[in-house]
């Protein structure tokens, strides 16, 4: 039996050090996958705050024993990453598509529209972006883009990980998702 294939789409990684949290812990979760036996595959920008990562960009690159492709990120509000589609298509196959804290960005909508045409099924990691405090945040262009896409991306997961007693009530109230776990 073959490895599982992973495609992980998150806005930072690893070496952004100017993200908070998340870059580090998608990496702990990727890690751990990968140690676990899956193919793993992330795609993410080049992105650290203000600044830029100091990494090859738009290719497929070996990082701290993963497979990362760095997207150049053009300014905006969804952090655009061009390269990003290419790097779907060049990856092998995936069996899952785990979008982790990118609801509201162009790699979300990339992993979910990915997974669709594949027919394979996407986690969605919120990690906080449906609380009232995030969408209090630029609050009209979340509006339109949760009626354009959002919506879609939570009621068509597999699966949507709550990361906190609280996230999973707040997920729960707006009776989208098919699982919560």
């Amino acid at each position: 039996m073959r490895a599982p294939r992973l495609v992980v789409c998150c806005d930072a990684f690893r070496k952004a050090d100017q993200e908070g949290g998340p870059p580090f812990s998608t990496f702990s979760l990727c890690q751990a996958l990968a140690d676990a036996g899956a193919d793993v595959r992330v795609i993410t920008t080049d992105r650290n705050g203000s600044q830029r990562l100091d990494v090859p960009t738009d290719e497929w690159t070996q990082s701290d024993g993963l497979r990362v492709w760095y997207a150049r990120s053009l300014p905006g509000p969804y952090y655009p990453a061009p390269s990003a589609p290419r790097a779907v298509r060049s990856a092998p196959r995936a069996d899952c598509f785990l979008a982790s804290g990118t609801l509201w960005t162009h790699l979300g909508l990339l992993g979910w529209r990915a997974g669709r045409r594949l027919g394979v099924p996407a986690i969605v990691v919120p990690r906080g972006l449906l609380d009232p405090w995030a969408l209090a945040y630029k609050p009209t262009r979340k509006r339109l883009y949760w009626w354009i896409a959002a919506r879609r991306i939570v009621r068509e997961a597999a699966v949507v990980v709550a990361l906190t007693e609280h996230e999973r009530r707040t997920l729960h109230a707006f009776g989208l998702a098919r699982r919560i776990e």
